[in-house]
């Protein structure tokens, strides 16, 4: 009896315990299941997001190769069935028509590229038709992707933030939102197939029209000179009355709507973020251009001192007993407008609302006089004898955007 009371009250405890350990196999089953999911899907997300990367960058060295060997893309005749019409060249150089983009770009630097995203007025006007030189700010209307000090354009990635420090843009949908570019199609065997879609672009991209399965889209647009960092724009002016005109540099004087005055060049240092900026305006508009000197002497109590050199001003900064500069703008200013030699070729001022109480760094910056400009930097009405050329290229997998790069292009 007291064996078989045994026996009942341990009845069941074979199928009990198999149920309590296949609950625990079923649940280290899941979690071997999810966690290997979710290894898979953060793998996968690597590789597009590597693959990406390399599209873009490969968008890049496309544009170099494109730019050195002077190619032909916005007249080219592409195939299938979203593609742009081809452009008319541009009405300079004379033999535009056996010449390259590049060779078209150099030879009228005043006017790069469309300033409007459209197929009609300034939206085909300009030497390169995927040069992206519509207004950085002007009101409402904006450069969706740029590279400026935020504090003069808020709407620009801050070049004033470390690299690793800077927000990229969204990339939801982000085509729709850029000018005309070109597009890569880059195929398993990296074959690259060039194409300018169609303008507008679709709210909504449509792979293979406006953005490739697998490649990167990419066009240029005008870089800071004096900063490789920053994007530029410049304002169309038509000194050959190439386009039919009336924007010369000519008009170009008090009153009219052109940033930059045929009667008064000038040159900006400095940061606006920080205070420091000036403002120099030549004295004479004919001669050579002045170069701005602003020098970190690296010794200790250096005072602050001005000297001309023919059109050469070198301003040596003040630094203090740990070889710091300390000098700031408003105090530069008083310096270099109280050196007879520097007067005679430039006055300095302060930006407006600007008290110039930031420290005043080096640099090196040319101060282009107006009978030796090539082009007309909207927003700082500075003459520019020059400007460099900037690559965008965002990389695409699976029609999905990840990466973008911007790069200052080597040019031939």
């Amino acid at each position: 009896m007291k064996n078989a009371s045994v026996a009942n009250r341990e009845s069941g405890f074979v199928l009990v315990t198999s149920l309590v350990l296949l609950s625990l196999l079923t649940l280290m089953s899941l979690a071997m299941f999810y966690s290997s999911r979710t290894a898979i899907q953060t793998s996968s997300a690597a590789q597009g997001s590597t693959e990406a990367y390399y599209y873009a960058e490969t968008a890049v060295q496309y544009m170099a190769w494109a730019l050195a060997n002077d190619a032909e893309f916005d007249r080219h005749t592409f195939s299938g069935t979203y593609i742009h019409a081809a452009f008319s060249e541009p009405p300079i150089p004379a033999n535009a028509t056996t010449v390259g983009d590049y060779s078209e770009f150099r030879a009228y630097l005043w006017n790069p590229g469309p300033t409007a995203i459209s197929d009609s007025s300034t939206g085909i006007t300009g030497q390169v038709k995927y040069f992206d030189n519509s207004p950085i700010k002007n009101g409402v209307v904006q450069r969706h992707l740029c590279m400026q000090n935020s504090c003069d354009y808020d709407n620009c990635i801050d070049v004033n933030l470390s690299p690793s420090s800077r927000v990229e843009p969204s990339m939801n949908k982000i085509s729709a939102k850029l000018p005309r570019y070109i597009r890569l199609d880059i195929d398993s065997t990296g074959a690259i197939s060039p194409s300018i879609p169609s303008l507008p672009h679709h709210l909504n991209p449509v792979v293979g029209q406006d953005i490739p399965i697998n490649g990167a889209i990419t066009w240029l647009t005008a870089g800071d000179p004096d900063n490789l960092n920053k994007d530029i724009e410049i304002y169309p002016l038509d000194p050959s009355l190439v386009y039919g005109g009336p924007l010369e540099p000519n008009v170009c004087l008090a009153g009219s709507a052109c940033p930059c005055r045929a009667d008064g060049s000038l040159a900006l240092t400095g940061n606006s973020c920080i205070d420091n900026q000036l403002k120099w305006a030549a004295v004479n508009q004919t001669g050579a251009n002045i170069l701005i000197n602003l020098v970190d002497p690296g010794v200790v109590n250096a005072p602050l001192t001005v000297s001309v050199v023919g059109t050469t001003i070198t301003v040596s900064l003040a630094t203090d007993v740990n070889k710091s500069l300390y000098k700031t703008a408003a105090q530069v200013m008083v310096a270099v407008n109280n050196d007879v030699d520097a007067a005679a070729l430039l006055a300095v001022s302060l930006l407006p609302n600007k008290l110039g109480a930031g420290v005043v760094a080096a640099e090196v910056k040319n101060l282009i006089l107006y009978g030796n400009a090539q082009a007309c930097r909207a927003g700082t009405g500075e003459w520019l004898a020059s400007y460099s050329l900037v690559g965008y290229a965002i990389g695409y997998v699976n029609g999905r955007p990840s990466h973008m790069l911007r790069a200052v292009l080597p040019t031939p």
